[in-house]
């Protein structure tokens, strides 16, 4: 996942944080048969947002025993409690 918003990306070129997504993407299906799926976190209501695509991954695959791994590209750091603060 990264943010709708990637200010690194330069139009028609494959970089940025879009560039490493997709190089991910191509080694966790060329070579491993992995599904995978780019979820672009919305500026407005973000936190809704993610935790609906979550939400619905678990009804989607509560009866399979299946993983999800999640990469994030994107900014974070820890508030006055510890806890992840992800930002764009």
């Amino acid at each position: 996942m990264r943010w709708e918003i990637d200010e690194f990306k330069v139009a028609g070129e494959n970089n940025g944080i879009q560039g490493e997504i997709d190089a991910l993407e191509e080694v966790l299906t060329a070579d491993y048969g992995f599904n995978a799926d780019t979820f672009l976190i919305p500026p407005k209501d973000s936190l809704r947002a993610l935790q609906r695509e979550i939400f619905q991954f678990q009804e989607e695959h509560s009866k399979r025993s299946e993983l999800l791994l999640v990469y994030y590209g994107g900014h974070g750091m820890l508030d006055k409690y510890d806890r992840s603060i992800w930002a764009q």
